[in-house]
């Protein structure tokens, strides 16, 4: 399966969608998780994603890496059977609160953690997301975090610093989007979680189907 996850990964439409999204300056992270980041990836797997997004930018983040799948044919359709190399975008953050919530905080999700494989990284983004996310630790005692939190390099932005007008406009688009793609989601939504700077959709929760080890919370 390591063959076959290799595959996958070197797929042309693959790196093509992930140079043209890592352009966007509010996507700060891309992750692969899943069954792609363990090597373990067959034939018929998809290619899940995990997408940290900039501060108050995580609908307009959405949008672009939705619409970009679409354009290059990758996206995994929400009743999508063949999803062979699709890619399934489930998992999106906001970078000002980057901290899986204490009720997620079981073994799997520490795992997943783990396994997480960055192939976008900006600003030391994957580093600040273990950084924040020590708790694993507690769980796998062996697994080493950053112990302190990483410096981030300027922005591009900070030559600019008074751009009021400009991210007026950008906060006007996200409200905007994020009202119409809420209003989508909840024309059908099942187990979804979604907060202001959160989004999990995962329509069957995964984490149901474990073993009660691997669903076990950090106490």
């Amino acid at each position: 399966k390591i063959k076959t996850t290799k595959e996958k990964l070197n797929n042309f439409r693959l790196k093509s969608y992930l140079k043209v999204i890592s352009m966007f300056p509010q996507i700060k992270l891309v992750g692969l998780s899943g069954s792609a980041a363990m090597n373990n990836a067959s034939n018929k797997d998809d290619i899940d994603l995990f997408i940290i997004a900039s501060t108050n930018r995580i609908w307009t983040t959405r949008l672009v890496c939705l619409i970009t799948a679409t354009l290059f044919g990758i996206k995994r359709s929400r009743l999508e059977k063949n999803v062979s190399d699709k890619v399934c975008l489930n998992l999106f953050f906001d970078e000002k609160n980057i901290e899986v919530p204490d009720f997620k905080r079981n073994y799997y999700i520490a795992h997943e953690i783990i396994q997480l494989k960055p192939l976008i990284n900006k600003d030391y983004t994957y580093e600040m997301f273990l950084y924040r996310n020590r708790w694993v630790c507690d769980i796998f005692p062996n697994v080493e975090f950053p112990t302190s939190s990483p410096q981030k390099r300027g922005s591009s932005d900070s030559r600019f610093p008074i751009r009021s007008g400009m991210t007026l406009i950008l906060d006007f688009i996200e409200n905007f989007l994020k009202k119409i793609q809420l209003y989508l989601i909840n024309k059908h939504k099942t187990k979804e979680i979604i907060t202001d700077t959160q989004l999990w959709f995962f329509p069957e929760d995964f984490e149901d189907k474990l073993p009660e080890f691997a669903r076990k919370k950090l106490n």
